[in-house]
């Protein structure tokens, strides 16, 4: 069986180590292992593998730490293997047998940790550990004998090519490593194993080299680790068995002081040492409701529902009536104020409104509801915000031009003459100024020059009705022939509107 020297020597470099003072380290521990694999077996020289032909290896590891110098790791490693004879110049037979192989591996393993420094109560940041254990092997070796010269190897290459397969194989992994604490949490290492696989077929060479001695692999990575959790493991007291650290803990918590955010107050350790009186999982110091279960999403407090109809109150608009939840918490034609808007929809529940505006009440008329209005007993425009217009004849004339009525397809009745109201308020004011209402319409709508006709007239009249001389006022449909220019993706917008065209003929 092959070994390898100069790891030796690192390991009982290892055993030999001084012990340091103290430090403390979490139970679990998680990481990651990146470096190389290389090969011992029959295409090697001697016993030293041929560290040219090493190949990226890596892995994830998990450890718990039982006291402070012992611990329990799981790890997975993958990596490849290779070597060739045409690597060797001597002895010269190896030119003549040229053998060459490459195989992937697969290694999962338990592995046992001893470390002759003691990790709890320590202040140095080096610690040196070595490991054994017991894994399971997947290779697939794939040789390659074409070029083999030597015919006294025939037999020998046809049983090795008969028995040639994938296996699965018991591996002894051993080893060791230093690791260097580079942060509260986390640490740096370098770590260098042997592993003894038991078997001469790693390389799916045997019976024509030598079978009488076993192949072997080995890794040698950087790694690094991360810490969690906050349980400190037990500490080793030469001659008195394994006892506890005692820190300070001035509440008698269980949580020491260096680690309990609430000092003062008996806790729990996973809140780090602060109180839940109401146990909803909220620590006292963020919950807005100590002493009622509630929710994370609401602070700790719970959810209020006086009507007990599954709406909470905050978002129940009838929180002392069971409705359902479809219409907010009230019924389907509940209407308090009787403005004719259900309750579910109004958005002034207590006041008589207007349908439009969604139950609320306008009392300047300006199509503007009070909720939003600026200057609600005043007529106004929503240009400002619901107040009389402080713009000059042409500031006026470019809003105008700018605005727009909308319908729905198909139809040349408008909701909301707000729009209306302000041009007729400027045509009457500006004597000298014409309009123009040009209607436009759809692709897709039926009748389209018809339909747009329709728009620009029923606008015309509103204006009539608002004092605007007919003779001031012209209506000119334009059916889909004007469209607005495509959006970024390619899309025609709505064309479904009248809009307006004023001139000065004064």
């Amino acid at each position: 069986m092959r070994t390898y020297p100069a790891l030796i020597l690192f390991l009982a470099a290892l055993c030999c180590a001084p012990a340091a003072t103290k430090a403390q380290t979490p139970r679990w521990e998680t990481g990651a292992l990146l470096g190389g694999a290389f090969y011992s077996g029959d295409i090697t020289a001697a016993s030293m593998p041929y560290l040219p032909e090493t190949h990226f290896a890596g892995g994830l590891f998990f450890r718990r730490y039982f006291t402070s110098r012992w611990s329990v790791r799981v790890s997975a490693m993958f990596g490849r293997l290779s070597n060739s004879d045409l690597n060797y110049t001597t002895p010269s037979w190896r030119s003549e047998r040229a053998f060459s192989f490459s195989t992937e591996l697969v290694e999962g393993a338990l592995l046992a940790e001893w470390s002759p420094w003691s990790i709890e109560g320590n202040t140095s940041r080096i610690r040196p550990y070595l490991f054994a254990g017991g894994g399971i092997l997947y290779y697939d070796p794939r040789p390659v004998f074409e070029r083999c010269k030597l015919e006294d190897l025939a037999e020998g290459i046809a049983a090795d090519k008969l028995a040639l397969r994938s296996e699965t194989q018991f591996v002894l992994p051993f080893g060791g490593g230093i690791r260097w604490q580079a942060g509260k949490r986390w640490y740096l290492g370098i770590e260098g194993g042997v592993r003894l696989p038991f078997t001469d077929q790693l390389d799916g060479i045997s019976s024509s080299a030598n079978s009488s001695s076993n192949d072997g692999y080995a890794f040698g990575s950087l790694l690094v680790g991360v810490q969690l959790g906050r349980e400190m493991v037990k500490a080793d007291v030469a001659g008195k068995g394994r006892l506890k650290q005692k820190l300070p803990d001035g509440d008698g918590d269980g949580v020491a002081d260096e680690d309990d955010d609430c000092p003062d107050q008996i806790g729990l350790s996973r809140f780090s040492g602060c109180p839940d009186a109401d146990g909803d999982g909220i620590p006292d110091a963020y919950d807005s409701c100590p002493d009622e279960p509630g929710l994370a999403t609401r602070r700790g407090c719970p959810v209020a529902d006086s009507d007990q109809d599954g709406v909470e109150d905050a978002l129940d608009l009838c929180p002392d009536f069971p409705g359902l939840a479809a219409y907010k918490g009230c019924s389907s034609d509940m209407d308090r104020d009787g403005d004719g808007v259900p309750d579910y929809q109004d958005r002034c529940l207590n006041e008589f409104g207007v349908v439009i505006l969604k139950g609320c009440p306008d009392s300047d008329n300006d199509g503007i509801a009070d909720l939003d209005d600026a200057c609600p007993l005043v007529f106004g425009a929503y240009a400002n915000k619901g107040c009389p217009l402080a713009l000059s004849t042409e500031q006026e004339v470019a809003w105008i031009t700018e605005r727009v009525i909308l319908f729905e397809e198909g139809s040349a009745v408008f909701a909301d003459p707000s729009i209306l109201d302000q041009i007729a308020l400027f045509l009457v004011k500006n004597p000298d100024y014409r309009l123009v209402l040009e209607g436009h319409a759809d692709p897709g709508e039926s009748g389209t020059m018809r339909l747009s006709q329709s728009r620009a007239d029923a606008c015309l009249r509103y204006l009539e009705e608002q004092g605007v001389p007919a003779t001031r006022l012209r209506a000119k449909g334009y059916g889909a022939s004007i469209l607005p220019s495509p959006d970024a993706s390619g899309i025609i917008p709505m064309n479904r509107k009248v809009k307006f065209i004023l001139n000065n003929r004064g």
